[in-house]
């Protein structure tokens, strides 16, 4: 026998995009909060990548809850990104990499600027995520 899936339970079950660009990485304030969550999920990957390397810095990314403050959330990373590493390289972080990674309705997530990042330029990062408790497949 076979079974009718419709499409609106593939959509429940797939992952999605958090997406987000900063052209200069010098520019204060660049940094901050970039997603809050309407549904828990859960991060599975992050990657980045830079047009041009700068002189110093790196980028990291921070979990708040409700009403906390920038810079004093839960870490994502265990390790930074470097954005003084050559540009133009994809760089990942999944599994092993991570941490922190589920978040509650409400929950925001944040870049964090790890130093003074100074020369940096094109920064794209993207983040796959899962929604939790929405099935999965067989």
């Amino acid at each position: 026998m076979t079974h009718l899936v419709l499409n609106k339970d593939i959509l429940k079950k797939d992952g999605f995009y958090i997406t987000y660009r900063i052209d200069d990485g010098s520019v204060l304030g660049s940094y901050g909060v970039i997603f809050t969550a309407r549904h828990p999920f859960e991060i599975l990957r992050v990657s980045e990548v830079h047009e041009t390397a700068g002189t110093a810095g790196s980028l990291n990314l921070e979990k708040l809850s409700d009403g906390q403050a920038l810079d004093s959330g839960l870490t994502i990373l265990k390790s930074d990104f470097d954005l003084t590493e050559t540009a133009n390289n994809v760089r990942k972080r999944e599994k092993l990499d991570i941490q922190n990674t589920q978040f509650k309705e409400g929950e925001r997530l944040a870049l964090k600027d790890i130093g003074t990042p100074n020369g940096v330029t094109g920064i794209q990062i993207t983040i796959y995520c899962k929604y939790i408790g929405r099935g999965d497949y067989a």
